[in-house]
């Protein structure tokens, strides 16, 4: 029996993309699988923002192809493409004078029409994302009263709104402090695994990417290279060359997932005597 090849949430082939004429991802191949957290890691500078805004057709390639669910993303109208992929931005702005439920409802965006009533699908999926976010205590306040942090999960909480299976996050952590951080990246893995979602987010704490991600993207240079081997010494080698620094694999002593450990950094010589 001949076998059908497998057809991934999200992929790119050959894909070469940059700015005023400068490439930035050179001639990159990537696959990204439905029920998994995904990971992008890398220095900064190195193009993880502009490989996330090309996979989410929001930066036109110089080369080579990008496909959804094994469709290319240009064959999508606009509303179609939004009900199977969610993008949130690094740094993401509303409207003056929105509050948490405004905002939030605006995920409904690709499921409605101008001659759509809100309905119970629409409010089930902004009441499941508010809980989700914990931000039911905060729905009536307007967005400028919040922190940072809370913004952040207001944002996050409008893509989850949006029930795209795909999902691209660009540093979703950011203003997070460390619980809201944990509560967040546990979500995702949940989402991923449990509702068969594509999720992919910039990281930078490596060693949140070593905990919770099931596969790693690292960018570097211009290149893009996926690990799926979780936890294995191979993801070491990849961080490591990635950003010019020596560091080993520990045991966390509470649950056994292994702790990245920096020892030294080789991107500056070294002072004399130290």
């Amino acid at each position: 029996m001949r076998l059908m090849p497998e057809v991934f949430a999200l992929s790119a082939r050959g894909l070469s993309v940059g700015y005023s004429g400068r490439r930035v991802i050179e001639n990159a191949d990537l696959d990204i699988r439905a029920n998994a957290l995904t990971a992008l890691i890398g220095p900064n500078g190195s193009g993880k923002s502009t490989l996330l805004r090309a996979l989410a057709n929001l930066l036109r390639p110089s080369a080579g192809t990008i496909a959804l669910h094994g469709a290319p993303i240009g064959t999508y109208a606009r509303r179609e493409f939004a009900k199977h992929l969610s993008f949130l931005p690094q740094s993401p702005k509303a409207p003056d004078g929105m509050s948490v439920r405004d905002l939030v409802r605006q995920g409904r965006y690709p499921h409605r029409t101008v001659f759509t009533r809100w309905n119970h699908a629409d409010e089930a999926a902004c009441e499941r994302a508010l809980t989700l976010t914990g931000l039911r205590d905060l729905t009536d306040r307007m967005l400028d009263t919040l922190s940072g942090g809370q913004r952040q999960r207001v944002w996050i909480a409008m893509i989850l709104a949006q029930e795209a299976g795909v999902m691209l996050l660009d540093e979703p952590a950011t203003y997070l402090d460390i619980a809201h951080q944990l509560d967040l990246l546990s979500l995702l893995r949940s989402l991923a695994r449990n509702e068969g979602k594509a999720v992919v987010a910039i990281l930078h704490d490596l060693n949140h990417a070593l905990r919770f991600a099931d596969d790693l993207v690292v960018v570097s240079d211009g290149t893009v290279e996926l690990t799926r081997a979780r936890n294995d010494d191979a993801w070491t080698g990849s961080i490591a060359k990635a950003f010019s620094i020596d560091a080993r694999i520990v045991l966390d002593p509470t649950d056994g997932t292994r702790i990245i450990v920096p020892t030294r950094s080789f991107a500056t010589p070294l002072m004399e005597n130290e």
